[in-house]
């Protein structure tokens, strides 16, 4: 399965290693456009590779983006899985109290 490509709104990160970079790029598709999507699991082509997800995963990261972003975000974590069985985690939001930062950084 292929997502397609990255943009202004759309950014795809390998591993949730990468959790706290994904959160930031959300912080600035928020403060761009009002709107932003990070999937993890999939590489910079666009390809689903996968991601192994645990009982707390996406309970730790609501926690993580409650920690980092400012002012507070509601946002929409899903686990999603693609015709191979292949999990990836969704993370979108909408927001238009600009600016918004992450970690305090804007």
């Amino acid at each position: 399965m292929n997502l397609g490509k990255e943009n202004e709104t759309i950014e795809f990160k390998l591993s949730l290693s990468q959790l706290d970079k994904g959160l930031k790029s959300l912080s600035a598709m928020l403060n761009r456009g009002g709107t932003g999507t990070v999937y993890f699991g999939v590489d910079d082509d666009g390809k689903v590779k996968g991601l192994s997800i645990g009982k707390k995963t996406l309970l730790d990261i609501r926690n993580r983006v409650t920690d980092l972003i400012e002012p507070k975000i509601i946002c929409s974590i899903e686990e999603i899985s693609d015709e191979s069985g292949n999990a990836i985690i969704k993370i979108s939001a909408q927001g238009f109290d600009i600016p918004y930062s992450c970690d305090g950084r804007y």
